[in-house]
């Protein structure tokens, strides 16, 4: 399933527990990459305990995806989590339950996607952007590094978001000079 020359790279954790598992090739995986893990979803009990949250769904990859060194990837609890094809996911990525990614993906070091959100296809996220539960984040669209996108929130097809003024600068330089 995993392209023989990143097979071999330490420390790929593929939970045994994961009810569904589809990895497409090509494929390739960086070392110590988790695939297919328990999502963070937790309740409480009538009598106080907290219990985890039923993920009995699995987890789709499709080809032509690269992930990076210390990724984390969860598998669904409402449906299966799914990575889109060519998706490029940089070191010290998250990838929350149910997340649904388009295809051709750019994600940059230290970014999260919280679970349930949406990614539509060729979206861009840079370095340590945020995305919180239950977004959707529209076709070509770019979240810019350092950026929230708080929860619920809808970025639509070929937006720009920035929360910082400084980082949205840079961008409009980077833009100017092509």
């Amino acid at each position: 399933m995993i392209e023989r020359s990143w097979r071999d790279a330490p420390f790929i954790h593929i939970d045994p527990d994961c009810p569904y598992l589809e990895l497409e090739k090509p494929l390739r995986v960086g070392p110590f990459v988790s695939l297919g893990g328990h999502g963070f979803g937790y309740v409480r009990s009538f009598d106080g305990w907290i219990e985890p949250k039923s993920h009995g769904f699995g987890l789709i990859i499709r080809g032509g995806a690269a992930i990076h060194p210390r990724v984390t990837i969860d598998r669904g609890s409402g449906r299966h989590t799914e990575i889109g094809f060519d998706a490029r996911i940089n070191a010290l990525c998250f990838v929350g339950h149910n997340v649904k990614i388009g295809d051709g993906l750019l994600m940059g070091v230290g970014s999260a996607i919280s679970g349930s959100s949406t990614v539509g296809d060729r979206v861009e996220l840079w370095s340590k952007a945020y995305i919180a539960q239950r977004c959707t984040i529209g076709d070509g669209a770019i979240v810019g590094a350092n950026s929230n996108v708080l929860k619920g929130s809808r970025i639509g097809e070929r937006e720009v978001w920035f929360n910082r003024e400084k980082t949205y600068a840079t961008f409009q330089r980077m833009r100017a000079s092509e």
